[in-house]
């Protein structure tokens, strides 16, 4: 039983990795699947927090020293509230980050599944055959806003905040 064990178990990691590497698209629906777990996740964690579910946002908030006794004492300061929303900013911020990503990759999905089409399969083999011209737009472009930034940071620079640095 175990002699027929190990061969049987390498045939079948070689059969999931032929499948991946004739068809590329497999790897992207996986790889798809998983950012939306992700996404979920992220929105989830968001959307949970006691930032969202219990704070309120007062017009003039108050704090009153000693009487800070409501969430376990996690809002007792302008300070602690500034950095709950930072936290929640920055997540929010990666979770727009996979949700970009994602979308992208449920493009390509949809290309996929839409090739059976005649004039779907003339557009997706126009956009694999000028991958190289793509490349280069990209590379140009970027050299032009590249300079376009730098150029601004150095007439710019010293006196607006958001160009004192190139970055």
């Amino acid at each position: 039983y175990t002699k027929g064990l190990v061969p049987r178990n390498l045939s079948r990691i070689r059969a999931i990795a032929v499948h991946l590497v004739r068809d590329p698209f497999v790897g992207l629906d996986f790889l798809s699947c998983i950012l939306t777990f992700v996404m979920m996740i992220f929105w989830y964690v968001f959307l949970l927090s006691p930032l969202a579910t219990n704070y309120f946002f007062q017009e003039s908030p108050t704090w009153n020293s000693g009487t800070c006794q409501q969430w376990d004492n996690e809002w007792c300061s302008d300070e602690d509230v500034i950095n709950k929303f930072r936290a929640a900013a920055s997540t929010m911020r990666i979770f727009v980050q996979v949700c970009g990503v994602n979308t992208i990759l449920i493009f390509i999905r949809l290309i996929r599944y839409l090739m059976v089409f005649p004039r779907i399969h003339v557009v997706f083999f126009t956009l694999v055959r000028g991958d190289l011209d793509f490349f280069w737009l990209i590379v140009v472009m970027a050299i032009c806003l590249s300079s376009f930034v730098l150029m601004g940071h150095q007439i710019f620079g010293a006196n607006v905040p958001g160009l004192m640095t190139p970055a």
